[in-house]
């Protein structure tokens, strides 16, 4: 059995900064006429905080207004974005973590046939509620109830008869 120090395997020199500095002056080389395995990659573009990279979206561009919705008997407030003013209602629900903002681009498109309204869920985007963290089914439910009759209600009514509406969710 061989020892560690009889290895067939040989090490590397390593690298100083003055030999990076070299390199760095031979194009596309490790200066010593072999080409370096990072001659190929692309510069990086310049540095942006995350939240430059990530900022939301403004919802002007997309949603024709914007507005809050309490729910009586409660501090609950629901934020909707809404488009269209016309035509069968589209009403857009977000997945977890997102906002009514990520129907943007489809509003804008969908709001030349049709109204469109994308609310921000319970614990997410501009909406305020007692239990940000409660997303159960009962206490969705409860909500629901305290709606009736309530804003939400009549954004998709007019003389008490029900439009025509689809819902959209990802």
């Amino acid at each position: 059995m061989e020892s560690p120090a009889q290895s067939n395997l040989t090490s590397l020199p390593e690298e100083t900064l003055e030999d990076t500095i070299n390199d760095s002056n031979v194009a596309g080389g490790n200066g010593d006429g072999r080409p370096s395995a990072f001659s190929s990659v692309p510069a990086r573009p310049p540095i942006q905080k995350s939240s430059e990279k990530y900022a939301p979206l403004g919802w002007s561009s997309y949603f024709d207004h914007e507005d809050d919705i309490c729910i009586p008997g409660s501090n609950d407030v629901f934020h909707v974005y809404m488009a269209g003013t016309e035509g069968p209602v589209v009403f857009c629900l977000h997945g977890g973590g997102y906002t009514g903002l990520s129907f943007a681009l489809a509003a804008s498109k969908i709001k030349e046939k049709a109204r469109v309204i994308a609310m921000d869920l319970r614990g997410h985007g501009k909406s305020s509620t007692e239990n940000e963290l409660d997303l159960s089914i009962e206490k969705r439910r409860e909500t629901e109830g305290k709606q009736k009759g309530g804003k939400k209600r009549n954004l998709i009514t007019t003389n008490q008869k029900i439009l025509d509406h689809h819902l959209l969710g990802h």
